[in-house]
């Protein structure tokens, strides 16, 4: 289900498709014509883990979260959602530090593994930004 909807067959994602390409295209951004579904994913996916941490949090550190103020609760969990994503990260980048077809070609080298996990980092960094923006005044950055 999941690979269907990153990957089309879904007659109302299908017609959001000409939208995205519409709007990004012409920026020379048709990376995110193209894997505006993966991007939408990770962005989705890492705002459904900063809610889910609160709770989990509770479960496996009661005392030592239970003592934090409110905004050191939320601070807490952006930097486990962070760490969350630097982990993935790491993993995927060292999968891909000598891989043949990057290596001899590090202009236009093309692999469709690594333009997903490009896709994946852009969500991340989609959700950081609003991140920031929505609790500058909270962190001041």
């Amino acid at each position: 289900m999941i690979s269907s909807l990153i990957s089309g067959g879904n007659m109302m994602l299908d017609s959001i498709d000409p939208w995205v390409h519409a709007a990004f295209d012409p920026l020379h951004l048709s990376g995110v014509g193209a894997y505006w579904r993966v991007i939408s994913a990770s962005l989705l996916g890492h705002i459904v883990l900063l809610r889910l941490l609160p709770l989990a949090s509770k479960l496996l550190f009661p005392n030592a979260y239970g003592r934090l103020s409110t905004t050191d609760k939320h601070a807490w969990c952006v930097s486990l959602t962070t760490l969350v994503h630097s982990i993935y990260d790491s993993f995927f980048i060292l999968a891909f530090i000598n891989h043949p077809v990057l290596n001899d070609n590090k202009m236009d080298g093309f692999n469709q593994n690594f333009e997903y996990y490009l896709a994946v980092a852009m969500g991340y960094y989609m959700w950081d930004l609003s991140t920031c923006i929505i609790n500058f005044a909270d962190y001041g950055y």
